[in-house]
């Protein structure tokens, strides 16, 4: 019997391959897409804004907070290679980059005080509203929502908690949605399909 679209959400192994596979997509390169496995089974064990106090366990909380680092700044690159503005899921670009700057240099100096306040850190990042993508880049969206394996792309198409499937972050997971409400577009407006057509040039002429 086939498992409904909410059983399969709720399959960690499920979600572990749609963060893979749209991290694939999107232009993350292997060796941090490997990484997720560790970790998810990290994340279990810790919590990025409380540092261990036991010497034991402060080993393994700093390798946790070295893959969250090396992970965010290759989707960091990746969204910008793809010329994906983080603005669209109501991101400031801006800011978002020194609160990632901040983020790793509290990591590289293992500095548990800095890590418990970690929220300062975003504060400053989200808008008060999501910014419309412009034509060449809802092509480009597009294309990495295609890029993502047909089997895969119908599951989390029949989903409707897309911001929890992904990687269990609201961000990658609302870029996903957005992805996938204009890939649906394209099949039920002919004339958005049109707008898919018109060349990079002219979508970044917009930008």
């Amino acid at each position: 019997m086939a498992m409904s679209s909410t059983t399969v959400l709720d399959d960690p192994a499920f979600k572990l391959r749609v963060a893979t596979e749209f991290l694939k997509s999107l232009g993350v390169p292997r060796r941090f897409r490997d990484t997720l496995p560790d970790l998810v089974e990290l994340g279990k064990r810790h919590s990025i804004e409380q540092p261990p106090t036991a010497e034991k366990d402060k080993a393994e909380y700093w390798q946790f907070a070295d893959l969250i680092v090396d992970l965010a700044q290759a989707i960091w690159k990746a969204l910008g290679d793809r010329r994906i503005r983080p603005e669209l899921v109501g991101i400031n670009s801006q800011e978002a980059a020194k609160a990632l700057q901040r983020f790793a240099a509290a990591v590289e100096a293992r500095d548990a005080a800095q890590m418990q306040n970690i929220e300062d850190f975003a504060k400053d990042i989200f808008q008060k509203r999501a910014r419309r993508p412009q034509f060449g880049e809802i092509r480009r969206i597009v294309k990495v929502i295609r890029g993502i394996p047909r089997k895969t792309r119908r599951q989390i198409l029949r989903a409707e908690n897309i911001p929890g499937v992904v990687l269990w972050s609201p961000v990658l997971g609302t870029l996903l949605r957005v992805g996938l409400f204009f890939y649906r577009r394209q099949y039920t407006n002919p004339e958005f399909l049109s707008t898919l057509m018109i060349s990079d040039s002219a979508g970044d002429t917009a930008a």
